[in-house]
């Protein structure tokens, strides 16, 4: 019985470290689950706050950024009063012959300010002036000496602003309570073309700056519509200017939106999306193409536009906030499933609504939620590592070994963790021994990746400095002609001129313009027109030696700048560049020589210049010159 029961075999005994590692499981497991639910209830009010934060703060960039747009009409206007009253108060006399010099009455009855002051003429007072046409209907008297008056006076302030805001503003425009309008438009001859019997001062975007309709003299912002023409959405805002009592104009702006519009839709928050209302129950703008009636009215109606949660969105916030708040409120849309981030654009007050789907709110905190499990999954793993290394027989010496291993790779010190000076357990023949050959294999491959790292990181480096080098390049250059730009002009001749003012240097610049290009563009349209100013610029940087650089001034003017360089031999050059482009013969039937030409004014520096401003001045009036000499000239 002995031996038989000697024979069976033994039972297999339990894992001590098993059970350990069991019942740690279990434990840790509980934790973190506990963890995670508690984690996902607190991340959830914390994301909310955050993102809801983050939306706000978007909201209320592009709020300033569009009502600083706005705020930059109204600036715009209030110095055209200002400036308006001053000269109209003040002992400023026309006569009536003065005043034919510069209008006309064409034969349908009507008065238009003359084509030359559109085209282009160097006035008596050595001003030059263009792009400004006026009109008076075939019904208005203009025998009152008052009235004559304020359109000149208009027209001085448009010869004076217009330039200055076309960068920003594509016109001006004056009005008056008798039928007439004064514009600064480069693109439009509109006093030109109009119709002689239009009555301006009866259609409603006029109407409502008269003392009749707008007893209280508010500006006046128009609805917004679709100009076909330019493919753009357009707003008008006018500024009514009154004096004791009496109307005397309204300088107002044409303001394109498409731009703005389609930054609002398109730059977004990820996962929101944004749309734009107007406090009547009009949709402005939403993602997607504008319906025809919104191309002809500048807006719909909600009930047209049949987007029921826009049309939810407008009356809560009609009932939560009202037409008349500031700042930027958060609304909760329990029927969507959302929240509505609304901001007023000042000026024509208009809501901006972010709409934040509560999924995403929601997400971010299932994602922290489940990033803190598998945080406590990583940690079970190492508490059951550790614990199953501390249970093993003979395991401190090996761990004391790892660990100096790990004190080196801790101190960056991969080299040392690799040699054979530094003794790992590398022989036992168990968990242990294969853990330190890991630790020997990764060691090594740290070492190896870091100093792979490092030459990538040196590579990369090297690569983004030419990146950055080339960016910069870029930034200087112009973007249809890549000859230089404005800007570096600006930046080149401040240096060179502070130069010359400190060393007694001289230099000498050029600034050339292409004779008749507004005609050429309308003769063969603004592609071709592009494609003669790429040809002109390459023909000027050809022709130019190696030290002189050549800048696209704006529109058809360019500008050479002769380092080093006196006026004899600056005009050389200048002069072979006009002979080069002629000699090109770009073909320009509207031009009076039936080729592309271009008149230059050049001039050197001199200590009677205070600053380079002086100086393009001068080199702009010399041009002026020579355009006026008969072109395909320059003018020293």
């Amino acid at each position: 019985m002995r031996r038989r029961k000697a024979l069976q075999p033994e039972k297999k005994s339990k894992s001590l470290i098993r059970g350990v590692l069991w019942g740690i499981t279990k434990a840790v497991s509980l934790v973190v689950s506990i963890g995670s639910i508690f984690s996902y209830v607190i991340v959830l009010s914390s994301r909310k706050k955050q993102k809801i934060q983050e939306v706000k703060d978007y909201v209320k960039y592009q709020l300033l950024n569009l009502s600083s747009f706005f705020k930059t009409a109204e600036s715009n206007l209030n110095i055209f009063k200002s400036e308006f009253l001053r000269i109209y108060n003040s002992d400023y006399q026309i006569t009536e012959e003065e005043f034919w010099e510069y209008y006309f009455l064409d034969d349908d009855g009507a008065i238009r300010m003359k084509p030359k002051y559109f085209n282009g003429v160097l006035n008596s007072n050595g001003v030059y002036s263009e792009a400004i046409t006026s009109f008076i209907g075939s019904n208005q008297k203009i025998d009152d000496w008052d009235f004559q008056r304020r359109l000149m006076i208009s027209y001085k302030l448009l010869q004076k602003f217009g330039p200055a805001w076309q960068n920003n503003f594509a016109n001006v425009h004056v009005s008056y309570p008798e039928n007439a309008i004064s514009v600064y438009w480069p693109q439009q001859p509109w006093g030109l073309k109009s119709q002689a019997d239009l009555p301006m001062n009866e259609l409603e975007t006029i109407k409502a700056t008269t003392q009749k309709e707008n007893p209280e003299r508010k500006p006046v912002w128009s609805a917004m519509y679709y100009d076909e023409t330019a493919r753009d959405w357009v707003i008008t805002y006018q500024l009514p200017v009154d004096f004791e009592g009496k109307h005397l104009i309204n300088p107002s702006h044409d303001i394109y939106l498409k731009e703005f519009l389609n930054n609002l839709i398109s730059n977004k928050i990820s996962n929101t999306y944004n749309f734009v209302l107007n406090q009547d129950g009009y949709l402005i703008a939403y993602p997607g193409e504008p319906t025809h009636e919104q191309k002809l009215m500048g807006h719909i109606s909600l009930e047209k536009a049949n987007i029921p949660s826009v049309t939810r969105a407008y009356y809560l916030i009609k009932d939560a906030v009202g037409f008349d708040f500031t700042g930027v409120k958060v609304i909760e849309n329990t029927d969507d499933h959302c929240y509505l981030i609304v901001g007023k654009i000042q000026g024509p007050d208009w809501w901006l609504v972010t709409v934040l789907p509560k999924g995403l709110v929601q997400n971010a905190a299932k994602r922290s939620a489940a990033l803190i499990g598998l945080g406590g999954v990583f940690a079970l793993l190492s508490t059951l590592s550790l614990v199953f290394y501390v249970m093993h027989n003979q395991v401190s010496k090996p761990l004391k070994l790892l660990r100096n291993a790990a004190d080196a790779i801790g101190k960056g010190d991969y080299s040392s963790a690799t040699a054979k000076a530094m003794r790992l357990p590398l022989g036992l023949n168990n968990e242990i021994g294969v853990l330190a050959k890991r630790f020997k294999e990764m060691s090594t491959r740290i070492r190896n990746n870091k100093q792979n790292l490092e030459k990538i990181v040196d590579e990369r480096t090297a690569e983004l400095e030419k990146a950055n080098l080339t960016l910069r390049q870029i930034s200087s250059l112009d973007g249809l002609t890549q000859v230089y730009n404005r800007r570096s002009f600006e930046i080149d001749i401040e240096k060179i001129f502070s130069a010359a003012q400190s060393t007694e240097g001289v230099f000498s610049i050029l600034m050339a313009d292409i004779d008749f290009f507004k005609l050429y563009n309308d003769s063969y349209g603004h592609a071709e027109g592009d494609s003669a100013l790429r040809e002109i610029a390459k023909l000027i940087k050809d022709s130019i030696r190696g030290s002189d650089r050549v800048y696209r001034y704006g529109g058809e003017e360019f500008a050479v700048v002769f380092p080093n360089t006196n006026l004899k031999t600056a005009h050389s050059v200048a002069r072979r560049i006009l002979n080069n482009i002629k000699a090109e013969r770009i073909k320009h039937k509207k031009s009076t020589y039936n080729y592309v030409t271009i008149s230059g004014g050049l001039v050197e520096y001199s200590r009677s210049f205070q600053n380079p401003q002086q100086m393009i001045k001068a080199a702009d009036k010399k041009l002026y010159q020579a355009k006026h000499s008969g072109r395909n000239n320059l003018v020293i």
